[in-house]
């Protein structure tokens, strides 16, 4: 009879280096992941701000160049009213386009159905600031508080280029569940839509270090270039 050959099996040595090589390459991967993951949702948030210049732009024409008035119903900046909603969604944005999902709390909390199709009443939080009317003044380092230029809401008269842009904002002094696009907590950045319908990524850091635009117990956090 012949004897039978003894079966191959891993040693230890080759099994901890297999073990090894993995966790070396889940080391670079899941970081390139993370920052892929980081891009598209910069990406998407930027297309749902520039299909609201598109909407906006056409609201404008078809209202006398007047902008939808944010405080209507509510003097939020990220609330807009139902009507205003409506309007929106007329020009072809889509319920989800106000929403961005670099802020997976804020999203799944507002992005509902009853905000869908709720009518009336202080209108529904959005997923962006949007600036237009707004009666919210900043405090700039020296303590100066500086009057809103976002009141004037009709076209022929706007002394300011930005319109909205991704919602960073603390709330009673915490930006938790407050940012569009995280680096752990805080803000790394947020796009910007323009009256001209652009839309531009800019960095935290050139926007933190200005003042807030502040009231309501909220700080909203963007850079106005005008």
């Amino acid at each position: 009879m012949k004897a039978r050959s003894p079966k191959s099996a891993f040693t230890l040595i080759e099994l901890l280096t297999v073990i090894a090589i993995i966790g070396i390459l889940a080391a670079i991967l899941i970081p390139t992941v993370g920052a892929v993951r980081k891009r598209a949702l910069k990406s998407q948030c930027a297309s749902n701000l520039h299909q609201l210049g598109m909407a906006l732009n056409l609201y404008v024409n078809d209202n006398r160049q007047f902008l939808p008035d944010g405080t209507v119903d509510n003097a939020n900046l990220q609330w807009l009213s139902t009507r205003h909603r409506d309007a929106l969604l007329s020009y072809g944005m889509t319920f989800e386009m106000l929403y961005c999902r670099g802020n997976e709390t804020y999203t799944n909390a507002n992005m509902t159905q009853a905000n869908r199709i709720k009518v009336g009443g202080n209108g529904i939080p959005i997923g962006y600031i949007y600036l237009p009317g707004t009666v919210y003044s900043a405090t700039d380092q020296t303590g100066r508080t500086v009057a809103s230029k976002y009141k004037e809401t009709r076209y022929s008269k706007i002394n300011y280029r930005l319109v909205a842009a991704d919602l960073n904002r603390k709330w009673n002094n915490d930006f938790a569940g407050g940012v569009n696009h995280s680096d752990s907590v805080a803000p790394f950045g947020g796009n910007h839509l323009y009256i001209d319908g652009s839309v531009k990524w800019v960095s935290a850091d050139k926007f933190l270090a200005r003042a807030a635009m502040s009231g309501g117990g909220s700080e909203y956090y963007f850079l106005s270039e005008d």
